[in-house]
């Protein structure tokens, strides 16, 4: 029997684990693998809807989220709730990320690219790099102490990190049975198809845009490396409190 494994993607946004590995996530779940998402935001900033608030946007997003999730199969939603648009790294931002890693005994955590060139969101990188080093860091008992001395939580290690939106792809994952599952799941985050200005049959028209953009996105990458439709990541390795990229390898 297959090793079944735990996976927890961290990320900043409602969305972005959709968008950047959704049909991977549904592969995943569809194999018996337990899958969390950490999402760092409230996603509270992102609309050019003059009609909206921060705290309603939340409440759409963080509903969005929670159906995205459902159809990916995705165990539990975490919410940091941090604002959007406003995220840099902290200690406390990475123990909170430890702490889960530790307390799920995640195998595998999934996290967006902080090397992407012109990566301008501070979000993103933050909550890239947060993953990282909270995966790096978890196998440490002496890191983040206090969850160990007092809590006792015992330290777990991390075995490798798998970097979505990447240019530079190390591992390709075939999602052509899942690449449906990716569509459906993306189009539930429907406050930000367009920025959330799109309404009634203009928002139809832009979801199927943006059916159609994942399909293309996911099929040119897929003539690359011999799939109908695939998505691709940078693997890093963990041990010893360091990352080692590892070679091609795909499935």
């Amino acid at each position: 029997m297959a090793e079944k494994l735990v996976y927890v993607v961290v990320f900043a946004h409602p969305d972005d684990a959709e968008f950047g590995a959704g049909g991977t996530i549904r592969k995943l779940s569809a194999e018996g693998h337990r899958v969390y998402y950490m999402c760092l935001t409230k996603g509270n900033v992102g609309s050019y809807d003059r009609s909206m608030t921060p705290e309603r946007l939340a409440e759409t997003r963080r509903d969005e989220m929670e159906e995205a999730a459902r159809c990916l199969g995705v165990e539990k939603v975490f919410f940091l709730g941090y604002d959007d648009s406003a995220l840099y790294p902290s200690f406390a931002m990475r123990a909170r990320v430890v702490r889960l890693l530790r307390t799920v005994k995640a195998d595998i955590v999934l996290a967006m690219d902080p090397w992407l060139p012109h990566l301008t969101h501070i979000d993103h990188r933050t909550a890239a790099w947060v993953a990282i080093e909270a995966a790096s860091n978890a196998e440490w008992h002496l890191a983040h102490y206090d969850q160990y001395s007092c809590e006792g939580l015992e330290p777990h290690p991390v075995r490798e990190v798998q970097l979505f939106f990447t240019d530079d792809p190390n591992h390709y994952v075939d999602i052509t049975d899942t690449i449906e599952d990716k569509v459906k799941a993306c189009l539930c985050h429907r406050s930000q198809i367009g920025q959330g200005r799109p309404k009634g049959e203009e928002l139809t028209r832009a979801m199927a845009t943006t059916a159609d953009r994942l399909r293309r996105s996911a099929r040119e990458l897929g003539a690359k490396c011999g799939f109908q439709y695939a998505e691709g990541f940078k693997i890093l390795q963990l041990g010893g409190g360091h990352t080692r990229r590892v070679g091609a390898r795909e499935g």
